[in-house]
């Protein structure tokens, strides 16, 4: 590989990790963050997802009632647009559809295993930043119950 080529590849690594790095730390307590405009669909997205994930992660350490219906907006992970259309590739929609299947098993679950399932999503997110979008990984792993 010529030099040329490692530049021109080093500047486009460079340029699609900095979108991400800039997001380490999500700042829940700025709605005007989450509504700027600029923002892709699946950073939006994302944003309510982590609230959510919040909400629930309290419901279910509390032993709380849960609805019976997954938020339906999670679908929209499968064709929100993004920043980088190098995330929307084959390996991502399985982490999408894999982190989907957890959280509808966690409204449907008559197993009483809700913290697993809650556990087995945020894994999974962490597994689908650590592909693509590493930034934000210490702020999902917060999530997990211990």
């Amino acid at each position: 590989m010529n030099l040329k080529n490692l530049l021109i590849l080093f500047l486009i690594a460079d340029l699609a990790l900095s979108s991400c790095e800039s997001n380490e730390e999500i700042d829940s307590s700025s709605s005007a963050q989450m509504m700027t405009g600029s923002d892709a669909e699946l950073a939006i997205i994302m944003r309510q997802i982590h609230e959510d994930s919040k909400r629930l992660k309290k419901q279910i350490s509390n032993s709380q009632t849960l609805g019976n219906v997954a938020p339906e907006y999670l679908r929209e992970i499968l064709s929100a647009g993004t920043t980088d259309t190098n995330v929307k590739v084959p390996l991502f929609d399985a982490f999408a559809e894999t982190y989907i299947y957890y959280i509808e098993a966690i409204y449907s679950d008559t197993l009483g295993i809700q913290k697993e399932l809650f556990n087995n999503a945020i894994n999974t997110c962490v597994q689908c930043h650590g592909e693509f979008c590493p930034g934000p990984i210490k702020t999902i792993q917060k999530l997990e119950i211990q």
